[in-house]
């Protein structure tokens, strides 16, 4: 991953945003590094599926400590096949685990004294909309 830094950092690409998806995984600290430039953000897709809660957690606590404000959530669930259910309850799965993730890893930055009550629900608030809707001009 780190192989990208001088694409990242070349002046030429300095307004194209660069995401991340997947959450750069395996790399988990190393996307969170990349983050750190302007026009670098990470995408949250398909990490539910890859991960269980805590190991998800404890990815997002890494990504947040970084650079909270570029992460993008979604959810990847589609139509895929070999998977029993459709594209409906991938969704609701994703997103439960994405939550609770996101609470675990948030509370613990809390409780660590790194954020604020307030200032973990408005870096959650952006991670679930806020940051997507400022990088992409949504309303």
């Amino acid at each position: 991953m780190r192989n990208l830094e001088p694409v990242l950092t070349d002046p030429r690409f300095g307004d194209v945003p660069f995401v991340l998806i997947h959450g750069g995984a395996p790399l988990h600290e190393e996307a969170a590094y990349l983050a750190l430039k302007p026009n670098v953000w990470i995408d949250l897709s398909a990490m539910p599926f890859l991960y269980p809660v805590p190991d998800l957690a404890t990815a997002y606590r890494r990504y947040l400590i970084f650079a909270p404000g570029k992460l993008l959530y979604s959810t990847d669930a589609g139509n895929y096949p070999g998977v029993p259910v459709g594209p409906e309850v991938q969704h609701l799965a994703i997103a439960r685990a994405a939550r609770e993730a996101l609470y675990l890893a948030l509370a613990g930055l809390v409780r660590d004294g790194v954020l604020t009550r307030d200032q973990a629900v408005a870096t959650g608030e952006g991670v679930l909309a806020g940051n997507a809707r400022r990088q992409y001009g949504l309303r």
